[in-house]
């Protein structure tokens, strides 16, 4: 048999899966042809698909997808219930994805949607028993036929025209609300979609302020809603894979609608297209550019550049004035152009310039300023002769012009203050000040610091009494070797006759003994001279501060710990009793010595010798001052009670010396 003949006739149409907005219907044939185990073997396709019920649907009426997600809304998910809406971002577009309002989830609630149902939210292909199918505009499962961007079926897009563009602001405040587009009625294939994935939202609403998308303060996921008469088509994805927003309509809008930008960061640019016809009758629209008259214009004559002048031009509907969106589908009128461009005719004048400052800064003086005579031409201006500026014009006006200041200032000398010293050289001052007084508010010049007259000058009184300084020198240090040549130091110190610590200079060079001297010459490999068993006998103080007898070498050296700040170490040679005066100290008798300042201790440990010294077992036939506790007074008689001479009778320090220093003052 042929192939034809094995499949039986086709049957009735089935029922329409819609009432509006192009559904599927279906009719099947039966195999002819059975197999030997009864099974049919038939070449080709046992159930036919096409449209019907193509028309659309009322005005208001739900996306498709939309009456199928709410049908759940009241069957019972996890314990609860949901409104349930259409979820787009699935990878089988005809699945019945839904997701609940205001939740982040989504659950496939059918296998396959229904019969007719929109492959994706506003395009025209089907879904037929779970898979898309291709639907021409000419209403055909699987028809080549489409529309262009006009909206118009098999067109080639002459009868519109694009506006398209890129809205750029981005010092938006955080969570305003910016208009920034408008799409005007009439519109076809409009897509607005973020160039980059943001944060902010894109709102639409209507201009009487209904919203339709993220207004009132609410937030929508992906959606397809209806507004101006066409199918809106929004898609926004949260989380780490979010994508650009984006709204797309197909068209025709039947009203203006405004689109919004909320932000939340900085705007990284919105692209928007959409398509207008070519031939609009404006009366059906309503709305278009009006424009006032023109104003004056702002120059007589060009002089080298020409005038504008300006008028009001305007988006109006019905006489109502209106955002200048609206209109953005016409070419807007200019809002000025230029205006008087002939040349301007020469014009003599005379040029005056601004006053220079007065030749003086206080009293009478004189100012001057620039006077031209100038010929403006159609260029710019230059100058011109005096003479033509005199004839037409006159006389020029003043260069010159006194100019009177403040009064010149003068120093206000007052009289000399007594000196301030009682004896000697002092200083007296008097008051110099610049005058006179300024009044109230205002500021004179100032006197030259030049011809300033002096304020201080010295002054001479009857000569003050004459004080007493004199050299007070210390004991002798330790030599710094004991043998082949050293340097021995000591202190020189300067008093007044108060025993105070003076500066050197108020006692002059002037009998300045010697700090330091060379000791130890003799070369180190002979003895020194002296017989060592002749020892010399010290006279012992008392118990408190003993002295202390240390040999080193052939040489007996004394030092004595004190706490007299004033008292003075020395040598006391053998058979010698007192060489205050050939060493120049204060006179000291029966052993006294003086208050002077700490001597040094020693610390170093002297060498050793094989010859011990002998003992001396002597004692003083008396206790000086010197063994007491803070040493003497500068008479050398009386102990001290304190330091520095505190309880010592009032002598003057010259009347203790054994060389006497004359006085300095």
């Amino acid at each position: 048999k042929r192939q034809a003949d094995q499949w039986g006739p086709w049957g009735d149409w089935a029922a329409c899966s819609r009432s509006c907005g192009g559904g599927i219907t279906h009719r099947e044939r039966p195999c002819l042809y059975l197999r030997d185990d009864g099974q049919p073997e038939c070449f080709g396709s046992t159930r036919m698909y096409r449209t019907c019920n193509v028309q659309a649907c009322p005005e208001g009426s739900r996306p498709f997808r939309n009456v199928q997600c709410s049908e759940f809304d009241e069957v019972p998910f996890e314990g609860r219930t949901y409104k349930w809406v259409p979820y787009h971002g699935g990878t089988k577009r005809c699945e019945l994805n839904c997701m609940p309002k205001g939740e982040n989830f989504y659950f496939r609630h059918a296998l396959a949607v229904i019969d007719g149902t929109p492959c994706e939210l506003g395009k025209s292909d089907k879904c037929v028993e779970g898979i898309c199918m291709r639907v021409g505009c000419d209403g055909e499962l699987e028809s080549d036929r489409a529309e262009d961007k006009c909206r118009v079926c098999g067109g080639d897009g002459r009868t519109c025209y694009p506006v398209s563009g890129v809205f750029t602001k981005s010092q938006l405040p955080i969570g305003a609300t910016a208009t920034w587009w408008l799409v005007p009625a009439g519109a076809t294939s409009i897509l607005i979609k973020e160039m980059i994935p943001s944060r902010n939202f894109l709102a639409v609403r209507t201009l009487r302020g209904e919203y339709h998308l993220n207004g009132d303060w609410t937030v929508d996921y992906s959606q397809t809603f209806t507004a101006a008469g066409t199918t809106v088509e929004y898609d926004r994805s949260e989380g780490s894979h979010r994508s650009a927003q984006s709204v797309h309509a197909s068209g025709p809008t039947t009203e203006p609608l405004l689109v919004e930008l909320i932000s939340q960061e900085e705007n990284k640019g919105i692209h928007y297209e959409y398509f207008m016809p070519a031939k609009r009758n404006r009366a059906q629209l309503g709305y278009g550019w009006s424009h006032g008259s023109w104003g004056s214009c702002g120059k007589e004559c060009s002089g080298g550049l020409p005038g504008f002048q300006t008028r009001t031009v305007y988006c109006s509907s019905d006489n109502e004035v209106l955002p200048d969106a609206y209109c953005a589908g016409d070419i807007r009128p200019a809002s000025n152009r230029s205006c008087n461009t002939d040349p301007c005719p020469a014009v003599i004048r005379w040029r005056v310039g601004d006053w220079g400052s007065c030749s003086v800064t206080c009293g009478a003086g004189e100012q001057t300023r620039p006077v031209r005579c100038m010929s403006s031409g159609p260029a710019a201006a230059a100058p011109a002769d005096e003479s033509a500026c005199l004839a037409s014009l006159g006389p020029a006006p003043a260069s010159r012009q006194s100019c009177s200041l403040q009064p010149c200032p003068q120093w206000i000398i007052g009289s000399w203050e007594p000196c301030s010293a009682t004896c000697g050289t002092g200083v007296q001052t008097r008051a110099v000040t610049c005058g006179p007084p300024a009044p109230r508010g205002a500021q004179l010049a100032r006197c030259s610091p030049a011809s300033t007259p002096p304020a201080r000058q010295p002054c001479e009184r009857a000569a003050c009494p004459a004080r007493s300084f004199g050299w007070f020198e210390g004991p002798w240090g330790l030599c710094s070797v004991s043998c082949g040549g050293g340097l021995r130091k000591r202190q020189a110190l300067c008093y007044n006759e108060d025993f105070e610590v003076m500066d050197p200079r108020m006692c002059g060079e002037e009998g300045h003994p010697t700090e330091e001297e060379g000791c130890n010459t003799q070369p180190c490999y002979l003895p020194q001279g002296g017989e060592p068993s002749k020892l010399i006998q010290t006279v012992s103080p008392p118990t408190r501060r003993p002295f202390k007898s240390v040999r080193i070498g052939f040489n007996n050296f004394v030092y004595k710990e004190s706490r007299n700040s004033w008292a003075a170490v020395r040598q006391h040679p053998a058979n010698t009793q007192d060489v205050h005066a050939e060493r120049g100290f204060p006179c000291a008798h029966a052993g006294g010595e003086p208050a002077w300042g700490q001597s040094e201790r020693v610390d170093q440990r002297p060498e050793r010798v094989d010859q011990r010294p002998e003992r001396v077992d002597q004692r003083p036939e008396r206790v000086d001052c010197a063994g007491s506790y803070y040493g003497c007074c500068p008479d050398g008689r009386n102990p001290a009670h304190g330091h520095r001479g505190e309880g010592c009778p009032d002598v003057s320090c010259y009347q203790t010396r054994c060389h006497t220093i004359p006085p300095h003052v």
